[in-house]
């Protein structure tokens, strides 16, 4: 059984997922450029730049491979679950009225506000219940 977490311990998160993120996306952007760059040179579509490929054209993107390696494994670590770096999400598991939900946080969100069930993905992500102002997870 996995950890299951709550708005709370996720929102005590989120300075570091905040850093931790940050230099995530920053690396994938580049590795991203470095990925576009390859494949004009080659005269290829991106999609076909593997990961032997841009290690033989562009080796200087290792360092940058190795951040996003080390980031993924540190929000790993966090009980977190890189769901898109395109959008910069992240989510936990968490319960909500007896039911198995996704904490779902996305990057520059100051607070955990989201939740959708493990099948839904993004597309079904939900406002966390509120009252009076503050997240009530009825558990």
């Amino acid at each position: 059984m996995h950890r299951r977490f709550t708005p709370d311990e996720v929102n005590d998160l989120i300075p570091t997922l905040e850093v931790v993120m940050g230099e995530l996306l920053s690396h994938a952007h580049r590795v991203h450029r470095e990925v576009i760059a390859v494949a004009a040179r080659l005269g290829c579509d991106p999609r076909s730049v593997d990961s032997f490929v841009l290690m033989r054209e562009a080796p200087n993107v290792e360092p940058s491979l190795q951040a996003i390696q080390r980031a993924l494994h540190h929000i790993a670590d966090l009980g977190g679950q890189v769901k898109g770096l395109d959008l910069g999400l992240v989510d936990f598991p968490g319960e909500l009225q007896g039911e198995e939900v996704l904490l779902c946080w996305q990057y520059g969100e100051r607070q955990v506000g989201f939740y959708h069930l493990p099948e839904e993905g993004f597309a079904g992500r939900k406002p966390l219940p509120v009252a009076n102002g503050v997240v009530r997870v009825v558990h």
